[in-house]
């Protein structure tokens, strides 16, 4: 089981690998939380998934809603469960960038944020790990709390 568990974070880990900062909704990057604010335990209990293609429309996942919004920007709406997932309630999300199919990934890594102003909502933006510009790709996603 612990094998299992470092092999995972491993893997979550390279999804926030590159210079992915968590940014609002017009890209400008967001403060850190307040020194001395503290938020509910994440026990790691996966909620909700979802698998997105690089256009942004939903492949699987439980009752979600996603889009493009620019290159390399998305939206991804949960219901319940997951209806109001702010971090700061103790709920954590995980993307990996993910071909969705057979083949090679391209070098892309994605960031996620809170959604501004959904309650039930991740932004997410993926850049070229190459250049640094945004970049489109497909991606899997789960929240946990």
């Amino acid at each position: 089981m612990k094998k299992l568990i470092a092999t995972f974070v491993c893997a979550a880990g390279f999804s926030f690998a590159g210079n992915v900062v968590a940014q609002n909704d017009t890209g400008a990057s967001t403060s850190d939380v307040p020194a001395g604010t503290t938020h509910p335990l994440n026990f790691g209990s996966v909620q909700c998934t979802a698998s997105v293609n690089s256009d942004g429309t939903p492949v699987s996942g439980r009752a979600i809603e996603s889009q493009r919004i620019a290159t390399g920007q998305y939206e991804v709406l949960f219901r319940a469960p997951c209806s109001n997932i702010p971090a700061n309630k103790g709920y954590m999300v995980f993307i990996q960038p993910h071909t969705l199919a057979f083949g090679s990934p391209a070098p892309v890594a994605c960031g996620a944020a809170n959604r501004a102003g959904e309650a039930n909502g991740v932004y997410v933006a993926c850049f070229s790990m190459v250049d640094g510009t945004p970049a489109d790709m497909s991606f899997q996603m789960m929240v946990t709390r």
